[in-house]
């Protein structure tokens, strides 16, 4: 029963990671984005045994102790940028793909503190 669990486990684990699949080997720190059909995804990964800082990736300063990538999806639009990238004391710049401003127009998922939603 438990090599069910840990085999379905795994599955899952491989399966997320292709949301937003990566591009061929790159060197870190590295940002890459996807296109899923209409939609974007906007991932990351660092490499660190110190505190990292990508406000522009939606890393605030974290402890990381070895590898962090990260993906968020869907995104009408993205784009690639500059952002500072802190590690420790040192910082970079590093290109960036957040999302685009573009994208926050639009209405398929509509926050829930905007004036016209109820409870």
């Amino acid at each position: 029963m438990h090599w069910i669990l840990l085999s379905l486990l795994a599955l899952t684990a491989a399966r997320a990671a292709e949301v937003c699949a990566s591009p061929p080997a790159t060197p870190e720190p590295r940002s890459w984005a996807a296109k899923i059909g209409a939609r974007h995804c906007v991932a990351g990964a660092v490499s660190a045994n110190r505190t990292v800082s990508w406000p522009a990736a939606g890393i605030l300063p974290a402890e990381v102790a070895g590898r962090v990538e990260f993906a968020v999806c869907c995104f009408a639009a993205q784009i690639e940028r500059p952002a500072p990238l802190r590690i420790g004391d040192g910082e970079l710049t590093v290109p960036t793909h957040p999302e685009a401003a573009d994208s926050a127009a639009d209405d398929d998922f509509p926050d829930l503190i905007e004036d016209d939603a109820r409870i």
